[in-house]
């Protein structure tokens, strides 16, 4: 029988569709660099997830490294993915390149941090605070897919796209010639009474 891991393993924590957990305690003094690509099955997944036609590749390059002081890790990369998204105007599938850089800083976890410690104040100014490290390991799945996420046009559109509306809608400023009337016309006759 298997059991489901607690909410503070790193198997829950994880991303199921695209995981690649690293041990961050036991890191060279001068860091590791990394190559992370996807497998068909993971692109899928991401692809599902991502709302795209498909994501035809998938490859970072990350670099991980401690910083002085304390459990924290740097981590720097960028990702490169081939995609395939409809256009808003024609549906017509598209393809498309996303490059994205990336930076963040892991710290130990909240449940990592001795019980009894300090209170945070948070300065809105300041950079963000570290991500968690979970059981000693970060995924690195997880970041280059929210970065991926993050890089992908929400409306993509086709260079020669061009919107035509249906001949029996109106568009908005006729609407308001027919009509002579603006939302505020109603308040200018009240104006002059």
């Amino acid at each position: 029988m298997t059991t489901a891991p607690s909410a503070t393993s790193p198997e829950a924590v994880f991303d199921p569709d695209f995981s690649r957990p690293v041990d961050v305690l036991n890191l060279p003094p001068n860091g590791r660099v990394l190559v992370v690509e996807a497998s068909p099955e993971e692109r899928t997944a991401l692809a599902d997830r991502l709302e795209v036609l498909e994501v035809a590749s998938l490859r970072a390059e990350v670099r991980l490294r401690p910083l002085a002081g304390g459990p924290i890790v740097r981590v720097e990369g960028h990702l490169e993915a081939d995609l395939r998204q409809s256009c808003v105007v024609t549906l017509a599938p598209l393809a498309i390149t996303v490059k994205e850089p990336f930076a963040l800083t892991f710290g130990p976890g909240e449940a990592e941090v001795e019980p009894g410690g300090k209170e945070i104040e948070l300065d809105i100014e300041a950079d963000d605070p570290p991500e968690p490290i979970i059981g000693g390991r970060i995924d690195l799945g997880a970041v280059i897919a929210e970065h991926l996420a993050l890089g992908i046009d929400p409306f993509p559109r086709a260079p020669d796209a061009r919107f035509q509306p249906p001949p029996d809608v109106a568009e908005p400023a006729e609407t308001h010639e027919v009509r002579g009337a603006t939302p505020f016309a109603a308040l200018g006759a009240l104006k002059k009474k």
